[in-house]
């Protein structure tokens, strides 16, 4: 940042206001030793919950500045993901925003935290952001505190949540650094970054190194719903979008005369159904688009191609593929009941060994990530073809069986979408004492066509699968999914409704 001071560091997309790296700098050290005024020391928790803003990275310079872990929560959370995150964490100090305050005191109080918190806007109550910053006396001999080693924690991220509870997960301070430079080795161009992650996503913290490191800009916004295609009055060279958010830009119609040519499109935060993937194309026509595949367990990304000669013939030819590993990173797929090392084109567990120590759980927690072999288990079935590019298919825990036959959630949903009524489908097993479990199908329909019933797709699927996938439990029409911020359907709270 001192390299880079007189360069643009962000820019607020809405209203174009920039921010160098001088500006970040200064105000991340008044930030720190304001921190440290009010009480905060090395090892301490600090927590976020806001949308993005331009001061929103200051808190995670901060605090690598004092050694301080960050733990970043959803600002969409309800009260109740709120109250189960916050005693995970027990933070000492949490930034939070105006309209988020009401919901933070309630569930800091529920779990009787002694929180300091501090508002990125006006407040009565509580200390402002705008008091975190002021100058200090001592700011120009400021030194950064040098971490004891690092394998200790710089962030705790939670997992997604579309299996059951969030959990906590440690990112320490050398894996983190992996995965910045990892991913700068794919070769984008980062001179003009947009992104709209909230602090809750490891991608934003990912995105900030790499535009500090290398004296590029991030644009971004306080969330994506607002001016969906505002982002193309920037030169920007790469963005990312989650599925959702790309999905919705094609349904809002593309600017006239608009050229796209040159622009890298990042794609992840959930699967990309061939049907979606298709329709962005369309829409995207003369962007380069990259779907890639990440884990929360592990910072950034795990798979990618990379914006290189001899990846762009790899992604020519296999459109739909999350893309080739990363150095580092050995990668294995196993069957789920005997562990047999499968080969190409076998569908099994994805497990993964780092060359970079990894933290896992933070705290105790009953279930290991790890076989008995070292490799973490992701817990996502894929498999690779014999090019070793990647193709994500579910979650093993949303498989399940009738009678001896492996159901995959992942085949009826994309048979139910490719129906003309159909938004999005989620499909669960129902427990039968008989068969084991019998498929169930959720829908949302569109609004713009014609309303049909649960037995009409009911018989679409039929005819279109063997007898063991038969939807036997029946389809069930929702207004909408409980979802994660990236739009992953917790399909846990599906099941709880049966």
């Amino acid at each position: 940042m001192v390299k880079n001071k007189g360069k643009i560091a962000q820019i607020e997309g809405l209203t174009g206001k920039s921010t160098t790296f001088g500006e970040l700098l200064q105000n991340s050290v008044r930030l720190a030793l304001n921190m440290q005024e009010k009480g905060i020391e090395y090892g301490d928790i600090i927590s976020i919950c806001s949308n993005d803003n331009e001061d929103v990275p200051l808190t995670f310079i901060a605090s690598l500045f004092l050694g301080v872990t960050v733990s970043a929560l959803e600002p969409s959370f309800g009260l109740d993901d709120l109250i189960n995150s916050l005693k995970q964490i027990c933070p000492k100090m949490i930034f939070v925003e105006p309209k988020i305050l009401e919901k933070i005191v309630e569930a800091l109080t529920s779990n009787g935290l002694d929180c300091r918190i501090v508002v990125f806007g006006a407040t009565e109550r509580h200390t402002t952001f705008s008091d975190m910053i002021r100058p200090v006396d001592c700011e120009n001999d400021f030194r950064p505190v040098p971490v004891t080693s690092l394998l200790e924690t710089a962030y705790i991220v939670f997992t997604s949540g579309t299996t059951g509870i969030p959990k906590t997960i440690r990112h320490n301070h050398h894996s983190v650094q992996y995965q910045y430079f990892s991913l700068i080795q794919k070769n984008f161009c980062w001179d003009m970054l947009l992104h709209y992650s909230t602090p809750f996503w490891t991608l934003y913290t990912q995105f900030l190194g790499i535009t500090i490191i290398l004296g590029t800009t991030r644009v971004f916004y306080p969330t994506f719903y607002e001016n969906y295609w505002d982002f193309v009055k920037y030169k920007i060279t790469t963005a990312f979008f989650s599925v959702t958010e790309i999905s919705t830009l094609c349904i809002h119609q593309r600017p006239k005369n608009l050229n796209l040519r040159g622009l890298k499109i990042l794609i992840g935060g959930n699967v990309v159904h061939r049907n979606h993937l298709e329709r962005i194309r369309t829409v995207f026509y003369d962007a380069d688009l990259y779907v890639c595949y990440g884990f929360t367990e592990i910072p950034g990304t795990l798979t990618s191609f990379a914006c290189k000669k001899t990846d762009w013939e790899l992604k020519s030819v296999n459109p739909t593929s999350v893309g080739t590993g990363f150095p580092g990173i050995s990668y294995k797929v196993v069957d789920c009941v005997t562990e047999e090392i499968l080969g190409p084109n076998k569908v099994g567990e994805l497990r993964v060994k780092a060359q970079f120590p990894l933290g896992g759980y933070y705290k105790s927690h009953p279930i290991s990530l790890w076989d008995s072999y070292g490799w973490l288990k992701t817990g996502d079935m894929v498999y690779y073809n014999d090019d070793r590019c990647f193709y994500v298919i579910d979650r093993v825990k949303h498989m399940f069986k009738y009678k001896d036959y492996h159901v995959v959630p992942r085949v009826l949903e994309e048979i139910l979408e490719s129906h003309p009524a159909v938004q999005r489908a989620a499909v669960v097993g129902v427990p039968n004492e008989e068969d084991g479990h019998h498929p169930l199908g959720f829908v949302v329909l569109k609004s713009s066509v014609e309303a049909v019933t649960s037995r009409i797709l009911e018989d679409f699927v039929e005819q279109r699968v063997a007898d063991y996938l038969r939807l036997r439990a029946g389809v069930k029409i929702v207004d909408k999914f409980p979802t994660t911020r990236t739009g992953k359907v917790r399909k846990w709270l599906l099941q709880e409704r049966l």
